[in-house]
C-alpha cells in the first residue's frame, strides 16, 4: 500500500543515518583515542605539583587534542584509500572509504568539520592561555592532515614514528603542563618522552601488521625500509625507553618516588612483546589492542602518582 510505504520511509531514513554515523565512529578508530587522552592526564599531573590545575583549560585542551586525533584518523582513512595502501587484503580493521561505506566526498566533509571544531576549541584555548597555543595547534593540525594526505605525506616518507613520538609525547605533555603551570613545561616534556615512546610503540605494531600492503603502495614506513626484525627491536626499544624515563625520573627526584609504581606493568609489557614476536597478520590486531591498553594503564598509573605528590 502507498500509505504503508510512506510510513516506512522515516524508519529507513533513521536506519541509514545511524548506519552512516556508525561508519564515522569506526573511521575515528576509538581504540586509538587513549593516545590523545594520556598526554593530557600526565601533563596535568606534572602541573599539579605546583598547585591546582586550570581545569577549564585542561578540558578544552583534552577536547581539542581528541579532535586532532580523530582528524588524523579520518585523514588516514581517506589518504591510505586514495593511495592504495588499504586493500581488501588488509589485516587490520576495515577502513571505511576503501570498503565503500563512506564516499571520498563524505570523508572530505567530515575532515573539514572536525578541523573547524578543533580550530574553534584551540582558538578558545588561545584566548585563555596565549598565542603559543595557536602555534602548537597549527602544528598539530598540519601533522594530522599531512600524515597521509598531500603530495609528500609524512607516513609515506618514514617520518610517522618520530612525528607521533614528538607530538603525542614531549610536545603534548609539555603543552598540557603549560596550560596550568608554564614554569613546569620542561618537566612535562621529559615526562612526555615516556608517553610518546608508548604511542610510537602503538604505531610500530600497526606498521608491522601492514608492512606488505604498505610496501606495495609505496608507503615507506621504517618497517618497510628496514624489515620486521628492525620493527620488533624498535617496539621493544620504545617500551624500554618509557620505563627508563620514569625510573630515572623517580630516582633523581624529577618525579615522586612512588611514580615507580608504573613498573608493576612491566610484566604486561614483556608479555605483549612476546606476543608481538610470535604473531602474524590479523593476529597482530590483538597485540595492537594490548599495546593500547598498556599505554592507557601506564599513563593512568603515572598520572595518578603525579597527582599524589
Amino acid at each position: 500500500m502507498p500509505g504503508d510505504a510512506w510510513r516506512e520511509r522515516p524508519a529507513a531514513f533513521i536506519y541509514r543515518a545511524l548506519q552512516r554515523l556508525l561508519y564515522f565512529v569506526l573511521a575515528a578508530r576509538p581504540k586509538t583515542l587513549p593516545a590523545a587522552l594520556v598526554p593530557l592526564a600526565v601533563g596535568t599531573g606534572v602541573a599539579s605539583a605546583s598547585g591546582p590545575p586550570d581545569w577549564v583549560s585542561v578540558v578544552l585542551g583534552t577536547l581539542t587534542l581528541l579532535l586532532l586525533q580523530i582528524l588524523s584518523n579520518f585523514a588516514n582513512d581517506l589518504g591510505d584509500a586514495l593511495k592504495g595502501a588499504d586493500t581488501t587484503h588488509r589485516a587490520g580493521p576495515a577502513r571505511m572509504v576503501q570498503r565503500g561505506h563512506l564516499s571520498v566526498a563524505a570523508m572530505q566533509r567530515a575532515i573539514l568539520a572536525v578541523a573547524l571544531l578543533a580550530l574553534a576549541g584551540g582558538s578558545w584555548l588561545a584566548v585563555r592561555e596565549g598565542a603559543w597555543v595557536v602555534g602548537a595547534g597549527l602544528v598539530g593540525l598540519a601533522a594530522a592532515l599531512g600524515y597521509t594526505l598531500g603530495r609528500r605525506p609524512l607516513a609515506y616518507r618514514g617520518l610517522g614514528d618520530i612525528t607521533v613520538f614528538l607530538l603525542l609525547g614531549p610536545v603534548a605533555v609539555a603543552g598540557a603542563t603549560a596550560l596550568s603551570w608554564p614554569a613546569l613545561a620542561s618537566r612535562g616534556a621529559y615526562a612526555g618522552v615516556a608517553v610518546g615512546a608508548l604511542a610510537a610503540a602503538l604505531l610500530m605494531v600497526n606498521n608491522i601488521r601492514d608492512a606488505a600492503g604498505d610496501a606495495q603502495a609505496g608507503k615507506r614506513t621504517l618497517v618497510v625500509r628496514f624489515g620486521r626484525r628492525w620493527g620488533e627491536a624498535g617496539y621493544i626499544g620504545w617500551l624500554m625507553l618509557a620505563y627508563a624515563v620514569v625510573g630515572v625520573g623517580a630516582g633523581r627526584a624529577i618525579f615522586p618516588l612512588h611514580s615507580a609504581a608504573t613498573f608493576v606493568l612491566a610484566p604486561l609489557a614483556v608479555y605483549i612483546a612476546w606476543r608481538l614476536l610470535r604473531s602474524e597478520g590479523s593476529a597482530l590486531n590483538a597485540v595492537l589492542e594490548l599495546t593500547a591498553l598498556h599505554l592507557l594503564l601506564f599513563g593512568g598509573t603515572f598520572a595518578a602518582s603525579l597527582f599524589l605528590t
